[in-house]
């Protein structure tokens, strides 16, 4: 786990929650929390300012929040998750970056930037109904919990419906089974005369 990418997340939002679970310290912005093991120093409001690096007066600016109870559980496998599959694909909406992820009827939605801690691990993705979280494994190792973002509006799911009318009644290039060679014709310009080069 990315702890840079951790520190980035609680100085974007300028919101820092610590919670003191079982055997670990979890840390987050209020969307979503991490683990902290090993002998890391305890996460007081001035070790959450040093490691941000943030100074006096911007740090007024800051919200640190040290929760008593653990408001989930933090077991790295709980009874009736369900595992979801990333779709292929990402969406923009409201100038933030959203993943799909989905497993029979269920869809749900989670910041592209609440993942980037993960970076250089392999994850997986569970719904937890009991807490309404999404769940972060690496294998059966609980790494991270995301609050799901709240997509049922009204411009949202338009949006959506739009998009998939458009795109069923446009990709007729696609279903007429057009050749690599045909896409190519419509290309016009420098790219043309390049692509042509190459090919010689």
């Amino acid at each position: 786990m990315k702890l840079s990418k951790i520190w980035a997340l609680l100085k974007q939002r300028k919101k820092v929650v610590v919670m003191q679970g079982s055997d670990c310290q979890w840390i987050g912005d209020g969307y979503a929390a991490y683990p902290i093991y090993g002998n890391f120093p305890e996460i007081t409001e001035s070790t959450a300012q040093m490691l941000l690096d943030v100074g006096d007066k911007a740090w007024n600016n800051f919200s640190y929040e040290v929760k008593s109870i653990q408001p989930f559980d933090e077991s790295d496998v709980v009874k009736g998750e369900i595992m979801l599959e990333p779709m292929q694909m990402s969406l923009i909406f409201m100038c933030e970056e959203l993943i799909p992820l989905t497993a029979g009827d269920y869809i749900f939605y989670i910041p592209e930037r609440h993942v980037k801690p993960f970076a250089d691990c392999s994850c997986t993705f569970y719904y937890r109904p009991k807490d309404k979280l999404i769940a972060v494994k690496e294998g059966m190792l609980l790494r991270g919990v995301i609050n799901p973002v709240y997509c049922s509006t009204d411009v949202f799911t338009q949006t959506l419906k739009k998009m998939a009318s458009l795109t069923e009644r446009n990709s007729y290039f696609v279903r007429s089974g057009r050749s690599e060679e045909e896409y190519r014709s419509l290309l016009f310009g420098e790219d043309t005369e390049e692509s042509e080069d190459d090919e010689q």
